[in-house]
């Protein structure tokens, strides 16, 4: 699999010091372009580098953030294809943040290797040069890849009552109890699932609506029985003097990175200003955990023999 590389200010090329692949389960939801998809660095640190500093004498370890010194880059699985797709990445946290490639398709294996290079100062301080297809060098404020913490949506994956796919809304009696998430009679139900952390839930709410009651529990994985209770049943008021369509109503950002399912009950208890007890669901986002990993460091063979020449 070849190295991805570039082109300094001065046309020389440039091999990151430090890879590591991602491993990338098959999708199991539709995945777009441009997407965020994160994956745990687990502490790799891999915006920052050491240097000793001098204290009465003494050398101390110092640590120096280099905000542009890592990029995950879509290359072909090849050995000796030069087909390199770097894509906006951002670190929060111990968490990488980066930007799908291109549209994947649920249950069906990526084409390509996602993979991300670090430890390398500058390394997003880079552009494509056109017509010629090479990545050079520039300065930041022509870099195509640069980002910062508020770029990143961490909770853009969306389910509204209508969406089919793994993770989804499930409407218990349907046909009797709902109507495109209207509730018609009490005790309407719904079951829907996620994962963390982020968890949004969007109705309508104005002078004829009421009341529903959720909960949160979390599950380990797809092969767990046995439900831990995160949020107990807690009721929610869908009453407002004006309407309000497809409003954020409930939400969370600290839960764990973890898969969940939400329960959610209709009884058409309202307010006493209310004129009615219906309560109307619109849509859900959260934080789609797509259970990526990195795998082991690979060192650049330019480093490599850095390494070997200046060792002697």
């Amino acid at each position: 699999m070849a190295w991805f590389k570039y082109l300094d200010l001065d046309g020389v090329e440039v091999y990151p010091n430090l890879r590591k692949k991602i491993t990338f389960p098959t999708p199991k939801e539709d995945i777009v372009k441009d997407a965020w998809l994160f994956v745990d660095t687990l502490n790799l640190k891999v915006d920052t580098f050491y240097t000793l500093v001098e204290n009465n004498g003494q050398f101390e370890k110092d640590d120096i953030i280099e905000p542009d010194s890592y990029i995950v880059v879509y290359e072909d699985v090849s050995s000796v294809s030069d087909s390199f797709i770097p894509v906006t990445t951002q670190v929060v946290g111990n968490l990488v943040y980066f930007k799908a490639a291109e549209n994947h398709l649920k249950d069906i294996k990526i084409s390509k290797q996602y993979s991300l290079y670090y430890k390398t100062k500058n390394l997003k301080l880079i552009k494509k040069n056109i017509p010629s297809g090479v990545y050079q060098a520039c300065l930041e404020a022509s870099a195509e890849f640069v980002s910062s913490q508020e770029d990143v949506n961490i909770s853009s994956y969306e389910r509204s009552v209508s969406s089919l796919g793994y993770y989804n809304f499930s409407f218990l009696n349907a046909d009797s109890e709902w109507s495109n998430g209207l509730s018609l009679k009490a005790g309407a139900s719904l079951i829907g699932t996620f994962t963390g952390p982020n968890f949004s839930l969007y109705c309508d709410k104005g002078p004829g609506y009421g009341k529903f009651e959720i909960k949160i529990s979390s599950y380990g994985s797809d092969l767990q029985s046995d439900n831990t209770i995160e949020i107990d049943w807690q009721d929610i008021d869908l009453y407002n003097q004006t309407e309000l369509k497809n409003v954020v109503v409930f939400s969370r950002t600290n839960l764990s990175y973890k898969k969940y399912v939400f329960e959610i009950v209709s009884n058409f208890e309202k307010n006493l200003l209310s004129s009615d007890g219906k309560v109307n669901i619109k849509k859900y986002t959260f934080t789609l955990d797509n259970s990526l990993s990195l795998q082991k460091e690979e060192i650049s063979s330019t480093l490599l023999g850095r390494v070997v020449s200046g060792s002697g």
